[in-house]
């Protein structure tokens, strides 16, 4: 990816590093830059009845580049992303701007691609570290977000808001194991003892959610299916030091187009 980058910066043309769109370094080239304006919310109040609610003091920074990241996120969560490259697949990683580790980094499964302006209403999402999903599932499986390659994944559709899709199955490519999310811990008072299912289920259950553990680091194909439905697949990279984070939207076969690109205004209850 960095080699692939690298040659389309030096191919492009450099009309003067005047342009503030412009973004030129010995290794960089010189290359058109766009912004990325969002929030970041936390992943699991996605399927309350609040809806996503918003993170504050965290950074937006380029998964293959650290050097482009945002300030502090505010109270509502917003960030803009600065000097971001147009014309390519951006992945985004979002992280602890201090040294609380409230927040697990997590890296989006849907990468931003920019098409020479501005990118609006980019959610991104976060998993906290303890008393939620991550914390259960590092208990049973006795994996660490330190060493350990994890995919967290929500499936659902729209219908007045965000509703988990039960019956679905994953399948990866390269192979890595799948687990389905029996009950998450935020989501239960008191709190589930088991979050995940047994290894013998094949389908989500009542959270629409699945976990991918282990495999080789690197980029892996992520395919969901589930009856009447259909679902666009996706390749993002797995690896240790973060967690991946999946939203895999449903839509009824022969809907045509693709699910809505802005979630914002259908999954936020908030301002």
């Amino acid at each position: 990816m960095r080699l692939w980058l690298g040659a389309l910066l030096a191919l492009a043309g450099c009309p003067g590093t005047s342009n503030p769109d412009l973004v030129a370094g010995p290794e960089r080239g010189c290359l058109k830059t766009v912004q990325v304006i969002g929030r970041v919310v936390d992943f699991e109040s996605c399927i309350s009845s609040a809806g996503c609610q918003g993170v504050p003091d965290l950074r937006v920074a380029l998964f293959y580049d650290s050097a482009v990241i945002s300030d502090k996120t505010r109270p509502d969560g917003a960030f803009v992303l600065r000097g971001v490259p147009n014309g390519v697949r951006n992945y985004l990683l979002v992280s602890d701007a201090g040294s609380a580790g409230t927040y697990l980094s997590s890296l989006q499964a849907t990468p931003v691609i920019t098409k020479g302006t501005d990118v609006f209403g980019v959610e991104l999402f976060v998993l906290k570290r303890e008393g939620g999903l991550y914390g259960a599932v590092s208990a049973e499986l006795s994996v660490d977000v330190g060493k350990s390659l994890l995919y967290f994944a929500q499936v659902y559709y729209l219908d007045k808001g965000l509703k988990a899709l039960t019956g679905a199955t994953a399948t990866t490519t390269p192979v890595t194991t799948v687990r389905y999310v029996d009950c998450n811990p935020r989501m239960k008072s008191p709190p589930c003892p088991k979050a995940l299912f047994d290894a013998g289920r094949t389908s989500t259950g009542p959270f629409g959610e699945f976990v991918l553990v282990g495999g080789a680091p690197g980029d892996v194909a992520v395919s969901v299916t589930a009856p009447d439905r259909s679902f666009q697949p996706l390749l993002a990279p797995l690896g240790s030091g973060y967690v991946t984070i999946g939203l895999h939207p449903a839509q009824a076969q022969g809907d045509g187009g693709p699910p809505p690109a802005d979630l914002k205004s259908k999954l936020d209850k908030g301002p």
